[in-house]
Order: structure tokens, then sequence, then C-alpha cells
């Protein structure tokens, strides 16, 4: 079915290499573990990819992307009270999300980590998908501040950086400690500093 479903074939192995590079990062991750999960030859893979570089760029663009992007747009979509949907997906991530956060951190955070110094197309797809969820949370706090439930004095793109970076850090404090306690106190404390962005008489 997939020599006949170029599509299908794409897919899995993207699925397969997002798996593979997740475990054991990018440099590590084996193209021979990525055609046994995908179950798929050498020759489809190279009819997608010329070469595991490909693979990992698009494995940013669309894999991550979409995981990433619409993970943080769905709560924040059309809200105009943007705190506490930032709130509850902090508090979301890590109840649904804290053992894979503890054992193999955030994969987009891992590729900056790894890849960001050791490859220039990986550094720009990954700086681009830091700019489009920063976007996604700058978008919804303009909402909030049109709306009167975000501080007028505080400046979106700013905080958009930092909550991401912060976000990023959390998940990397998370990977390295193992501890997933760890990880829920430092959403708490984040959502103690999204509190501080609202206006004195929203509660």
């Amino acid at each position: 079915m997939s020599a006949k479903n170029p599509e299908l074939t794409r897919a899995k192995l993207l699925d397969a290499g997002f798996e593979e590079i997740y475990e054991h990062g990018f440099r590590a991750a084996s193209l021979d573990s990525i055609l046994a999960r995908a179950g798929v030859t050498k020759g489809a893979l190279y009819h997608h990819f010329p070469n595991k570089q490909a693979l990992g760029y698009a494995l940013v663009e669309e894999v991550l992307a979409e995981f990433m992007v619409e993970r943080m747009s769905v709560p924040l979509k059309n809200s105009d009270y943007p705190i506490g949907a930032l709130q509850r997906h902090g508090l979301e991530m890590v109840n649904e999300h804290a053992d894979d956060a503890c054992t193999h951190g955030c994969p987009l955070n891992n590729l900056a980590q790894e890849m960001s110094s050791e490859d220039e197309e990986f550094r720009k797809r990954i700086v681009k998908l830091y700019e489009r969820l920063q976007g996604v949370v700058e978008a919804a706090l303009r909402r909030g501040q049109d709306a009167g439930n975000v501080r007028q004095d505080i400046d979106p793109t700013r905080i958009a950086e930092f909550y991401i970076a912060m976000s990023m850090g959390i998940m990397g404090a998370a990977k390295t400690s193992q501890d997933p306690a760890l990880m829920r106190g430092l959403i708490e404390t984040a959502n103690h500093f999204l509190d501080s962005l609202r206006p004195l008489s929203v509660n």
C-alpha cells in the first residue's frame, strides 16, 4: 500500500523520524531504526528525502510546527482571556505530559540546543518556528488588551518572547531533573508571573 501511496509513505517516515529523534537526538538517530519504525525501504526514504538533514528539516517545518503551533493555538484561539488560557495550558502540560518532559524534554528545545550551532539551515527553521509560537501568544495578549483583560502597559511582543523562552526553560529543567514535582513547581511559578499581567480590576 505504501509503495502506491507516496503521501502515506512520507507521513510514516516523518512520524518515525520524529519518534527516533525525540528519543535519541538528531545526530544519534539511526536511519535504519527510522526505516524499521516506518516499515519502508531505504529506497522509499531517499525517494522523499535525499539525506538525513532533509528529513530533519521537514520534521521541524511540518511535524513540529503542526504539533506545537496547534497545541499553543487551540487554547488561545479567539480568547479574550489569554492569561487564564495560558495558565490552563501550562497545567495541562504538567498533568498530561510530565513523564515525556522528564524523560525526553521538549522536542523543539532539544533540536535547538543540539543543532543551532551545528547547522545553519536547522537554526533558521527553528527560529522561524519559535517566531510562530511567539506570534500566537502575542496576538492573544493584544486581544486581551483590547478587551481590557491584560495590562495596557506591557509590551505583548516582549512578553510573548519571554513566555516562550520560559516555557522552553521549564521543559529543559524537567528533562535535567527528571522530577515532575519540579516541573509542577515551575509551572505554578510561571502562572504567578502571568497573574501579574492582569489589570488590578480583573480577577
